[in-house]
């Protein structure tokens, strides 16, 4: 099944979800912003992700 990731960046932490096609919470989580541990979070919760997005403010 597809899954796909969001990331809502701030600029100290990035909270993460990810979801399945039919819309369903698969994962949730809040970490530092550092770009392994986005990126090890993303390989734990869906090592298959089909897309992964991002939202950020501007100034």
């Amino acid at each position: 099944m597809s899954h796909f990731v969001g990331l809502d960046v701030s600029e100290n932490e990035v909270s993460n979800c990810v979801v399945n096609a039919a819309g369903n919470v698969r994962a949730r989580a809040t970490v530092a912003a550092a770009s392994d541990l986005i990126a090890a979070f993303i390989e734990r919760s869906t090592p298959g992700a089909e897309r992964v997005v991002h939202v950020g403010a501007l100034p």
